[in-house]
C-alpha cells in the first residue's frame, strides 16, 4: 500500500523562499501591478508583485538581509513628478495652458501644464510656526 505523503509548509519564521528573489533579480526592476493584465508575461509580473507585497506586510525589510539587499539594488520606475520635470526641461519653460489648443504640441503642453497644476495642488508647503 503506498501512501502520498504532504509536506507541511514551511515555518512563518522562515526566511523568504529562493524563488522570489530570483524572479525580482530576473525582471531586474520593481514588478508593477496591472488593473487588467494583458498576456502571459503581465499576469506573471502580477503575480510577482503580489507575492512581494505580501511578503514586506509579513515581516520587516530589515530581518531579511537578501531580500533587502536585492531590493536595495532594483531600480525604481520614476514618478510622475519626475517624469513631469523631464518634460519640463525638456520643453525648455513653464507649459502654458491654453483655451483652444492647436496641433499636437499644444495639446501636449495643455497637459503639462494641468498635470504641473495638479501636482502643485496635492504638494503643500510646510508652514513656518
Amino acid at each position: 500500500m503506498l501512501f502520498s505523503v504532504r509536506r507541511k509548509p514551511a515555518a512563518a519564521g522562515a526566511s523568504q523562499p529562493p524563488a522570489l528573489l530570483e524572479a525580482l533579480q530576473t525582471l531586474g526592476r520593481w514588478p508593477k501591478r496591472r488593473m487588467q493584465p494583458k498576456g502571459d508575461a503581465e499576469i506573471a509580473e502580477n503575480n510577482l508583485a503580489k507575492r512581494l507585497t505580501k511578503a514586506l506586510k509579513k515581516k520587516k525589510v530589515g530581518e531579511d538581509p537578501e531580500l533587502e539587499e536585492c531590493l536595495v539594488a532594483l531600480p525604481r520606475e520614476p514618478t510622475v513628478e519626475d517624469q513631469t520635470m523631464v518634460a519640463i526641461r525638456a520643453l525648455g519653460r513653464l507649459p502654458k495652458r491654453r483655451k483652444n489648443p492647436l496641433g499636437e504640441a499644444q495639446i501636449a503642453e495643455n497637459k503639462l501644464a494641468r498635470t504641473l497644476s495638479l501636482l502643485r495642488k496635492n504638494t503643500k508647503p510646510a508652514r513656518a510656526q
